[in-house]
């Protein structure tokens, strides 16, 4: 018998849960490892050169991939020239906007220890950029077969990075590990469509559907670009203004942040697959299980603040040590952030669904304006501290603007509520799993 909808929704989050697992506990001990190795300067060098490689990669995905594999589910008689074609041109604008960032940095004097990571990181990108094939497995809600290739990868990463660390590597290492977990990512994922039968055989590109896919996800691209710069405005401001120590520092902070934050991509994405393979609107679905999807989300982020304040913090002061002392406690402060985050994300997914993809693009650049000058004053005001104090503002900025603009800004007021009372019903919950 087949797996239901919800069968495959958990079935999906409890394999991304288990990455997620290896994931943190490779950044919370090999990632202090490997810190420690290199010392604050170099490793905000090397945060600096994949932050640079990073602009290219959002902006040469071109916000594509959740929309591609909805498109991939509903329309199923476009898929192969639609796939074909949006790779195409992903790779065609990463390529581009590649040596269109070596140009610009080599204009602003960037060193050449920086630019040499972004060249070698590159190389890495061009690979996540390729990797386009995990769409086909999240249009049929595979994303546990996802999980567990990222988990063959993320091994195959952490005792390269072991090795890093006990024979004295240098620097470029660090950018060889990210290639190898680029390329392991595409071999695995190819293999697997290939076994299952499931690869989109070559076809002519579909290129009317593709750029008009393109056109809708191009305000992701663009809301997606300036999210990111928006959350890096902190390593960037202190590399200027207090050196590469401060911003490597900041860097580790940022680097733990980012592993607890896949939850927010476990949760919110197996949710989307789920809601658009239910059959409901986003409006229906959203509708019906706003209340419980927002106090899971509370919930989780309560155990999350309380276990940083409790054991994280005292953990990381021991593993990170002198070099990066008060790691702990400026985590603790930015993961009050996810209060924030997580209830958020049924609106963000209402947005996306209904491919209101403007709005998106509208709530992160109010997000980054906010953040230029607020990020400034208060690194100018706290030093590293005012860049840790700026990230819960941020947030909870983002989850009240991505409510107004989801249409959900009544339920805004109910919020409060859904967080005293953070645990939902029997009753609640048996009516999320029914489809």
């Amino acid at each position: 018998m087949g797996l239901t909808r919800f069968n495959k929704f958990s079935l999906g989050v409890k394999y991304m849960l288990i990455q997620h697992i290896f994931n943190l506990i490779s950044g919370i001990f090999v990632g202090a490892m490997v810190a420690r190795h290199y010392g604050p300067e170099l490793f905000g060098v090397f945060t600096l050169s994949m932050f640079y490689v990073s602009v290219v990669g959002v902006v040469g995905q071109l916000g594509t991939n959740d929309l591609l594999a909805a498109q991939c589910i509903k329309k199923p008689s476009l898929k192969e020239g639609l796939f074909w074609a949006v790779l195409t041109i992903r790779i065609i604008t990463y390529l581009l906007c590649a040596i269109l960032g070596y140009v610009v940095l080599k204009s602003f004097d960037v060193s050449d220890i920086i630019l040499k990571g972004y060249g070698m990181g590159l190389l890495s990108g061009i690979l996540a950029n390729i990797n386009l094939f995990g769409v086909i497995a999240k249009s049929k809600q595979r994303n546990d077969r996802i999980a567990q290739i990222a988990i063959v990868s993320l091994l195959a990463s952490v005792t390269y990075r072991v090795y890093i660390v006990l024979s004295n590597k240098g620097l470029d290492h660090l950018y060889y590990t990210l290639i190898l977990v680029g390329f392991l990512d595409l071999l695995l994922m190819i293999l697997y469509l290939k076994a299952g039968k499931m690869i989109y055989s070559f076809s002519r590109p579909n290129w009317r559907a593709a750029l008009k896919l393109v056109g809708n996800a191009a305000p992701m691209a663009i809301g997606g670009l300036a999210t990111l710069i928006g959350a890096n405005l902190g390593l960037i401001l202190l590399s200027e203004l207090m050196g590469l120590e401060s911003a490597g520092r900041y860097a580790v902070v940022i680097k733990l942040y980012m592993f607890i934050a896949f939850l927010t991509h476990v949760i919110g994405n197996n949710l989307f697959f789920y809601m658009e393979s239910s059959g409901e609107t986003a409006e229906k679905f959203i509708g019906e299980h706003l209340k419980v999807i927002v106090k899971s989300a509370a919930a989780l982020s309560y155990l999350l603040i309380l276990g940083s304040f409790i054991v994280l913090a005292p953990l990381l002061e021991m593993l990170y040590g002198e070099q990066y002392r008060g790691v702990g406690m400026k985590f603790s402060l930015v993961s009050i952030s996810f209060i924030f985050i997580w209830p958020m994300i049924p609106a963000h997914l209402k947005l996306l669904s209904e491919k209101r993809t403007g709005r998106i693009m509208t709530i992160d650049f109010l997000c980054l304006i906010f953040n230029l000058p607020a990020s400034y004053i208060l690194i100018s005001l706290y030093g590293e501290w005012g860049a840790y104090l700026l990230m819960p503002c941020s947030a909870l900025l983002v989850m009240l603007t991505n409510y107004y603009y989801s249409g959900l800004g009544r339920q805004v007021k109910y919020l409060a509520f859904w967080f005293v009372c953070p645990v939902p019903s029997r009753a609640e919950l048996k009516s999320f799993t029914k489809h």
